[in-house]
């Protein structure tokens, strides 16, 4: 595919959309396969822990070109690592550290190199970069009142 012409100097730190996105659910007691999706929506229940009890990691990389052309990210690992030391404890299933980095590298690939190069051009002094966001979001229905199955009167 062909690079898009930005125009860095006007573009400002916001949010773009990008051709693509991975998507992992975890289900059964497992993370699935995940995938590279093209909807940006997340379809979500009104009882969700994200939204009832903030149930949430954020972690945001910076991903960039490096002088031969590769695209990299800064420290993927340490990323990964403390997103799973989060989810750990907000008692939410944490996503495997090398599934992580495996799925940065493949969005990387598909959406960076092919879609959007919104990362600075190579040999370019300017400090153009792209900053990857990574989410984890409690979508199970946790609204509930247990009923009062032991009273003291």
């Amino acid at each position: 595919m062909e690079k898009k012409n930005i125009d860095w100097a006007s573009l400002g730190f916001t949010y773009i959309e990008t051709d693509k996105r991975y998507v992992s659910r975890f289900k059964d007691g497992k993370w699935d396969d995940g995938a590279m999706v093209d909807d940006a929506n997340v379809s979500i229940s009104e009882s969700a822990g994200v939204l009832q009890y903030s149930q949430t990691c954020f972690e945001g990389l910076k991903a960039y070109t490096t002088v031969d052309g590769r695209v990299v990210t800064f420290r993927p690992d340490l990323n990964a690592e403390r997103m799973y030391e989060t989810a750990e404890r907000l008692l939410m299933p944490p996503f495997p550290i090398e599934r992580f980095i495996d799925a940065l590298d493949s969005w990387s690939r598909q959406t960076l190199l092919m879609c959007h190069p919104m990362v600075r051009e190579p040999l370019s002094t300017s400090d153009h970069f792209c900053l990857v966001a990574v989410l984890l979001l409690g979508l199970l229905r946790l609204l509930s009142i247990p009923s009062g199955c032991s009273v003291l009167q």
